[in-house]
């Protein structure tokens, strides 16, 4: 697993993403989701550092009995199975609060090139398309439950603002899908 990042250095990024500069918030908040994605999302996908690895057993992230990235003829009795250590927890104690920083980036940023990075991260780092869907919608309760009133206020935000672009957006030519 990658090492955890202390959290008083977390911290101090994290209070960069408040930055009044545009700039700076916009290095920040990159900076804490890569960190985010190096160490949770490799969570999810049970992902060892060279990634690979046993299947993640998500019961102990979220409390539902499903395991993800088992091999054909494997089942819960797998000794590859992935379970949350305390390292694993301390990483996820660590960067807990990483998505809400960036969604608050998001809402609290009239610059749009700020707008624009956040939608990037969350959609290529934090919840990479890479992922399985079943993955990708265990780490976005993951997500949603970490989010502050400011957070989830953003996230409802970006999810209208795409809606709204893939609504206007014409279909693609037939054969071109």
């Amino acid at each position: 697993r990658a090492s955890v990042p202390m959290a008083d250095v977390l911290a101090a990024v994290g209070e960069r993403a408040r930055d009044r500069h545009p700039g700076v918030r916009k290095d920040a908040v990159t900076g804490l989701a890569q960190v985010f994605c190096s160490t949770v999302v490799k969570m999810w996908m049970g992902c060892d550092d060279d990634g690979e690895g046993a299947p993640l057993a998500l019961t102990d992230l979220f409390g539902n009995r499903r395991l993800h990235g088992l091999r054909p003829g494997e089942d819960e009795t797998s000794t590859r199975l992935a379970t949350v250590t305390p390292a694993d927890r301390a990483v996820l104690d660590a960067a807990h609060w990483v998505p809400d920083a960036v969604l608050c980036a998001f809402a609290s940023s009239g610059d749009r090139s700020v707008q624009l990075r956040v939608v990037q991260l969350v959609d290529h780092v934090m919840l990479p398309e890479s992922l399985p869907p079943c993955q990708r919608a265990l780490g976005t309760a993951h997500v949603w439950a970490s989010l502050s009133s400011t957070g989830r206020a953003a996230w409802v935000r970006l999810m209208d603002r795409r809606r709204k672009v893939q609504t206007a957006a014409p279909p693609p030519p037939p054969g071109r899908a």
